[in-house]
């Protein structure tokens, strides 16, 4: 139980302004390893680098950052676990099929929620645009009932964190590139589609602005 707490050049050109738009998202969230510098709602998206069975493929969404560590949840490992299951003792989540989430490896007996909605929930903190982060249990049974494109709920078993200066070094050695994070990515999309689109992304990018983005983005 989870304890709460191809192509015209017409289109050749389209395709290049698009990827200059994703550019601005990717290297205002990507830094150069002199000066890195990160916060809460952005994401971290797996490279092909990265081996560690528990990452490979993963997009975590970062909830907290400061000289003294970082905290994270994967965003795109959902389990066969309903949140009815998972959580019996809240009413309101007993016609929930809505999947448990694997949020990482630390502390998978603790719930941590995301979500999007336009009122501020209590007991939470705001991480980018109208997405918040939760442990509270109010703010699950007052949200559990949430869906649709404006307010949407996610709810994750354990999560990911680093020590001073881990994710630093993880970020400059190519393990991770940094982005701005996107609701849309985190509750409409398809899980399984997550880490494709991101790596997409990155790719369209590079491949349209060369070398350059490198010493930006890792």
């Amino acid at each position: 139980m989870l304890i709460l707490n191809p192509v015209s050049p017409r289109i050749c050109l389209l395709l290049l302004c698009a990827a200059c738009l994703l550019a601005g998202d990717i290297l205002q969230a990507g830094y150069p390893p002199a000066d890195l510098e990160l916060s809460k709602g952005e994401f971290l998206v797996a490279t092909r680098k990265l081996a560690d069975p528990r990452f490979m493929q993963t997009v975590v969404l970062l909830a907290h950052y400061d000289k003294e560590g970082a905290l994270g949840l994967v965003i795109n490992d959902p389990t066969e676990i309903s949140i009815s299951k998972a959580l019996p003792d809240i009413p309101a989540l007993k016609r929930s099929k809505q999947q448990v989430f694997l949020g990482g490896p630390v502390d998978r007996s603790r719930m941590f929620l995301l979500i999007r909605t336009l009122d501020e929930p209590q007991e939470s903190l705001r991480l980018f645009d109208h997405v918040y982060f939760s442990t509270s249990k109010k703010v699950l049974e007052e949200k559990a009932s949430i869906s649709g494109a404006r307010e949407s709920l996610r709810v994750f078993a354990g999560y990911t964190g680093w020590g001073a200066g881990q994710l630093e070094a993880e970020i400059q050695t190519g393990h991770w590139f940094v982005w701005h994070a996107d609701a849309e990515i985190i509750f409409d999309k398809s899980p399984k589609d997550i880490w494709p689109e991101m790596i997409l992304r990155t790719s369209v990018i590079q491949a349209n602005l060369g070398h350059s983005i490198q010493r930006y983005v890792y």
